[in-house]
């Protein structure tokens, strides 16, 4: 060995890329978010935390809340319109029995 250099080189352990902690953390967030919507609902609309409330809160970017309401919108947990609150959906009556 010339100089006392090894030849060989140092395999270092892989760390994750930081898009990919981030789009677990976003992950964790609509799930999170999701069971929050699903336990408050009833048949009534409620008030639900703004965008930059959420943002600030769990200290993510106030695009990633909305994407995340967009999706919780999607699935009907969430209701909202541009400049107005957001509002977890009312749930849905369940058909009476026929009979009763």
């Amino acid at each position: 060995m010339k100089g006392g250099r090894r030849s060989e080189r140092m395999n270092h352990v892989r760390l994750p890329s930081r898009l990919s902690l981030a789009k677990r953390r976003n992950i964790a967030l609509l799930s999170l978010l999701r069971a929050i919507a699903r336990e408050s609902r009833t048949r009534k609309l409620q008030k639900f935390h703004s965008i930059r409330e959420v943002a600030n809160h769990f200290q993510v970017s106030p695009t990633a809340v909305a994407r995340i309401f967009e999706q919780l919108k999607g699935e009907g947990l969430l209701s909202a319109s541009w400049g107005s609150r957001t509002m977890i959906a009312g749930a849905k009556r369940r058909p009476r029995a026929a009979g009763k």
